[in-house]
């Protein structure tokens, strides 16, 4: 399960597709593309393939779990829409599960949820996707699960009640895929900043959109906020300022947000520059005892705290 000691927030990684390329300069020392090319070779990150074999894994736990798709983004413009949707069929056919996805391509994103494109509803593709997945039973199976995840009253489309639909944000360069992230219809809506590699500022991104604090429109929101520094060879410095900011943010609106890690390069300053902490690229940056007490936070949202059995 989700683990607050060690700053893992899910439970399995689930990822029938696998490969990227850059999409902007969080990018440039992705974990996921180095430990490919450790054992596929240089490049070999840049094909994105489709790995059917793995897409049933969550039909096959019983056990409620916290699914993350963590080695592609899932709307690279080389995913073709019938991989999505059969992605979506097991989402729909697992209720008991949640799922949580991140693209730093939130326009894909928003266009394959909202129906664009092809002209029929999101939910007649994930049906008949079910049954390239299991058969005639699994196809009614998931047609029965959209019809429970269908939102009454909703009118932006089909949010499923199980999937956490998220963009990375880097820096406040990328930032406007938070705005495009509030215009997606989703159910539940997160936002990952990290590698935060520049300060974020949620407040000027909520005076520009009005939207991510609650109460201020019906149902368009943030319901998380992760965030954490780069770690590994070559880290970009993380300031514990920019992280301590987030915090005070999300507490303020009441998100929860968790601090994943400080990164290798944490640091704070003071009125003579720079001061690193003495984290380093081991241990220090994910051990929250090495931390000031103040960026000690880890909360997870009520829906996922119910899947881990914590309090939110």
């Amino acid at each position: 399960m989700p683990d607050r000691e060690t700053g893992k927030y899910w439970d399995k990684a689930w990822n029938p597709v696998t490969g990227c390329t850059p999409a902007s300069e969080g990018c440039d020392h992705c974990w996921a593309r180095a430990m490919h090319e450790r054992f596929h070779g240089v490049g070999s990150f840049a094909t994105v393939t489709f790995h059917p074999d793995r897409l049933e894994i969550p039909l096959q736990r019983r056990k409620p779990s916290v699914f993350f798709v963590d080695c592609c983004d899932p709307f690279h413009e080389d995913v073709p829409d019938e991989v999505l949707d059969r992605m979506m069929a097991v989402v729909a056919m697992c209720p008991h599960h949640r799922f949580l996805l991140l693209t730093k391509r939130p326009e894909r994103m928003q266009g394959y949820f909202s129906g664009y494109g092809g002209g029929r509803a999101p939910e007649d593709r994930i049906a008949e996707a079910a049954r390239r997945v299991g058969g005639d039973e699994a196809e009614c199976r998931a047609a029965n699960a959209i019809v429970g995840c269908l939102g009454e009253g909703h009118n932006v489309g089909w949010p499923m009640r199980n999937l956490w639909l998220g963009v990375t944000v880097e820096a406040r360069s990328v930032a406007k895929r938070i705005w495009t992230l509030l215009k997606t219809p989703a159910m539940w809506r997160w936002v990952s900043l990290e590698p935060l590699i520049a300060p974020v500022d949620l407040d000027a991104i909520e005076a520009m959109c009005a939207t991510w604090r609650r109460g201020l429109t019906i149902g368009i929101y943030l319901d998380w906020v992760t965030v954490g520094g780069e770690t590994g060879p070559g880290a970009r410095p993380c300031q514990v300022e920019w992280i301590r900011k987030i915090i005070d943010q999300c507490q303020a609106s009441q998100v929860p947000v968790w601090v994943k890690q400080l990164g290798s390069q944490a640091c704070r300053l003071d009125e003579h520059g720079t001061l690193r902490l003495k984290l380093g690229l081991g241990g220090g940056a994910k051990d929250m005892a090495a931390w000031p007490p103040n960026l000690r936070v880890r909360e997870l949202p009520a829906d996922l705290a119910a899947i881990a059995g914590g309090a939110a």
